[in-house]
């Protein structure tokens, strides 16, 4: 049986319009997810740059507190500091959960993003690690100072210690301004 001229160009319009229906269809589920991959670099530059905005405010903060540290900072200056950079240490588990945030973006990434685009985001989240992890490291050894320098302030030697007791004494006796100088231990003994 032969089709006719007719017939064949109906089926060939079939056959066209339903590979056109099918590539619609999959050129619209290629487009849904190219949108939503586009939605996650946003989403993930979004975090980044939060994270890394947070992250140098707290620098900003430490390097000002840091300014003019010197040998001859007082015991006021040295307790300011201390509470900053603990303020600061606090502050620690909020960066390390925006971290996580971004790396967990990041590698959300990988599934939809060419070779070099994983490398980028590869190295933007170790980079963001690094400096994050340097800088704790750096507020704690500045803290741990800070505490040694207040701890040289709180420390007396025994030898004050003794002289502020005698001295302490001698304010609560009342040595009489008479009498010659070998009278003067008398007296001393006579009071104490």
């Amino acid at each position: 049986m032969q089709l006719s001229g007719e017939t064949r160009i109906s089926v060939n319009v079939q056959q066209i319009s339903s590979r056109f229906q099918s590539m619609q269809v999959a050129a619209k589920e290629i487009l849904k997810k190219c949108e939503q991959a586009v939605g996650d670099h946003r989403l993930y530059l979004d975090k980044y740059n939060q994270c890394a905005s947070w992250l140098t405010a707290a620098q900003d903060k430490f390097a000002t507190t840091c300014t003019g540290d010197g040998d001859q900072d007082d015991l006021t200056t040295i307790e300011q500091k201390i509470k900053v950079l603990e303020q600061i240490l606090t502050e620690q588990q909020q960066g390390t959960s925006m971290y996580n945030r971004v790396q967990e973006m990041g590698e959300k990434l990988y599934a939809t993003t060419a070779v070099e685009g994983r490398e980028t985001v590869r190295i933007q989240m170790q980079e963001l690690q690094t400096a994050m992890e340097s800088f704790y490291d750096n507020v704690a050894s500045k803290e741990r100072e800070q505490q040694a320098k207040r701890s040289k302030y709180n420390f007396v030697p025994p030898q004050v210690l003794l002289f502020n007791l005698i001295c302490n004494f001698l304010l609560k006796i009342s040595i009489p301004t008479g009498g010659s100088v070998s009278s003067r231990p008398a007296i001393l003994c006579a009071n104490g």
